[in-house]
């Protein structure tokens, strides 16, 4: 992750941040789901004790033999052949991914809720504006509304499983049958993935790495969030240049103009968020990438999401910073509406029309615009 991210990604950081610890969790899990299948129940292993050490390097090149090696050092003697037993690197880490992905959706949502409630509400008019001109007065709770019910939407679409491949190099559990063919590896590996957040099991997956259908919807969930908190921040921000809202910051905001209090909460999550939605839909892309059985260019590109991710929270958490710390001046939505009477006309031409007048629009044009 980007440092000048990392004090604005609390949550992320701590999802994704240590990536050899969120594979050695799932790995040491693993670890005592086969101990206990063949029979080391009493055996005594936490896998929440395992932990890896950045600072030992067994030389290898490979991020999971590294890990494995160092998980072997801590399970017992007994049961060090049972490390990484019949799966692939593959399966580690796209069920590492599943675990962050799955974390990551539950703080979004609770990011969009906090969002959802800081919205300035109050019943009166203000000035709506299309093409960036007077138009219409608009009720300013029904604009608050629309920006709800997009956040209603985003929280009803949000992934809330996933599937997860747990198979070994041809996804089919060959080898784990091959090694122990007296134990039901089919219903072992099921009940393992459900007992991590009821995940599923990719059936369908006879390659390397999973189907990633799934992960590629989140991925697009993600990518929504930002086009919405996009369009929020700029809608505000244009609010707030029109003095409706007034941005309350007791920040700087220029060292040369004393007086400035920019709405920097609203640049930075609109930017934030513009950046997240451009990279995002890429790594979707690449994510389902296998070239036959398996290949690692998408698993590159993947290490970027933490990053992306990052972006994300920083949009959430500073838009609404930014909606806390305004408030509304119905003084000015008042003077607006006074300022620019021809905001009634659709109203009026409706009462013309009522009353025959076939020539409303016409009558409401040369009144406003001067034309006959």
């Amino acid at each position: 992750m980007h440092p000048a991210l990392e004090k604005y990604t609390p949550d992320t950081k701590d999802i994704w941040g240590n990536e050899q610890q969120r594979y050695m969790n799932v790995m040491a899990f693993w670890v005592r789901h086969v101990m206990n299948a063949v029979g080391l129940k009493e055996v005594k292993f936490n896998p929440m004790d395992a932990v890896y050490d950045p600072n030992k390097d067994n030389g290898t090149g490979h991020i999971i033999r590294e890990v494995s090696l160092q998980l072997e050092e801590q399970v017992p003697k007994e049961c060090r052949h049972l490390v990484h037993y019949g799966c692939t690197s593959e399966d580690v880490m796209d069920f590492a991914e599943a675990v962050a992905l799955y974390q990551t959706v539950k703080n979004f949502k609770l990011r969009l809720q906090v969002i959802d409630k800081a919205f300035p509400y109050f019943t009166g008019n203000f000035m709506g504006m299309t093409h960036g001109l007077p138009a219409t007065p608009v009720v300013w709770d029904d604009a608050m509304r629309h920006y709800s019910f997009q956040i209603f939407y985003l929280l009803q679409k949000a992934p809330e499983s996933f599937a997860v491949k747990w198979g070994g190099a041809c996804g089919r559990k060959t080898a784990m049958k091959a090694g122990m063919p007296n134990i039901n590896w089919e219903s072992e590996v099921k009940n393992f993935v459900l007992s991590h957040l009821h995940f599923h099991e990719d059936d369908w997956s006879s390659k390397q790495i999973s189907t990633g259908v799934e992960v590629v919807d989140c991925l697009h969930w993600f990518t929504s969030i930002c086009y919405v908190i996009e369009q929020m921040s700029v809608d505000f921000w244009l609010y707030n240049s029109r003095g409706i809202i007034k941005y309350g910051s007791k920040d700087d905001g220029s060292s040369a103009m004393p007086h400035k209090d920019n709405p920097s909460a609203f640049e930075r999550a609109e930017g934030m968020a513009r950046h997240a939605g451009r990279i995002l839909p890429g790594i979707a892309r690449d994510r389902i990438v296998t070239r036959m059985q398996r290949d690692l260019s998408g698993m590159f590109v993947a290490r970027e999401l933490p990053g992306c991710l990052g972006y994300v929270e920083a949009s959430l958490r500073s838009l609404s910073t930014a909606l806390l710390r305004s408030e509304l001046d119905r003084d000015t939505a008042n003077k607006e509406l006074e300022e620019n009477p021809q905001s009634t006309s659709e109203i009026e031409k409706a009462e013309l029309a009522a009353s025959g007048n076939i020539k409303a629009y016409q009558v409401l044009k040369g009144k406003y615009r001067n034309e006959s």
